[in-house]
This record gives structure tokens, C-alpha cells and sequence, in this order.
């Protein structure tokens, strides 16, 4: 016979199943929501990232009283004087931004549109 002295521990298996359902019907209602957070930041992050390269070619080329280029590469420009930025590929998906001052001897190549 049964003895009624202890009450039975746990959880019964459909408590688990109806349980598992709940959490799944949650989640499944948080993942759209996720997606479009996960997407609106990677947008808001780029933007920042140009704005900040935007404002750094400003400052620079108020330094040096001359006109620069912003460049978005996929090249890792080289740290100190050794590196020549001038030779960065760019690209209109790069992850780097580059403030340079534009090369004078490649100035006969550039087209005028009109």
C-alpha cells in the first residue's frame, strides 16, 4: 500500500512537457525580436565607425591645411613610418577605415565627372 506520510518529490512528466512547450513558444516569439536587435546594432556600429573615421580625416586634414582621403580597406595598414598606406587596395566592403593624404603622382588618374 501506499503510504501517505512523505509527499512524492520532483516534477511528473507532464509538468516537464508542458513546461518545455511554454519555453518553447517563448522563444520562439523572442528570436524575431533578437534578429532585428542583432541587426539594427551591426548598422548603428557601422555608422559610428564612419562617423568616427569621418571626423578623425577632418581633424587631420585640418592639421595639415591640405586635402586627405578616407579609405575603406580590407587591408591592415602598417604601423610607423615603414608602412606605405598609400598602397591600400580599397574595397566597399573593408573593415578598416584610413585617412591618408592623397598621392600627387596619382592625381593624372583621376576621372572628372561632369
Amino acid at each position: 500500500m501506499l503510504s501517505h506520510g512523505r509527499p512524492a518529490q520532483g516534477f511528473t512528466m507532464i509538468e516537464l512537457v508542458v513546461a518545455l512547450a511554454i519555453m518553447a513558444m517563448l522563444m520562439a516569439a523572442a528570436v524575431p525580436a533578437y534578429s532585428g536587435f542583432v541587426a539594427s546594432t551591426k548598422i548603428r556600429n557601422a555608422a559610428e565607425a564612419f562617423y568616427n573615421a569621418a571626423q578623425r580625416a577632418r581633424a587631420e586634414a585640418v592639421r595639415r591645411n591640405a586635402a586627405v582621403e578616407l579609405v575603406l580597406t580590407n587591408d591592415i595598414p602598417a604601423a610607423g613610418a615603414g608602412g606605405n598606406i598609400q598602397t591600400l587596395t580599397p574595397s566597399a566592403t573593408g573593415k578598416n577605415w584610413v585617412v591618408r593624404v592623397p598621392d600627387p603622382l596619382a592625381l593624372d588618374q583621376l576621372v572628372d565627372f561632369k
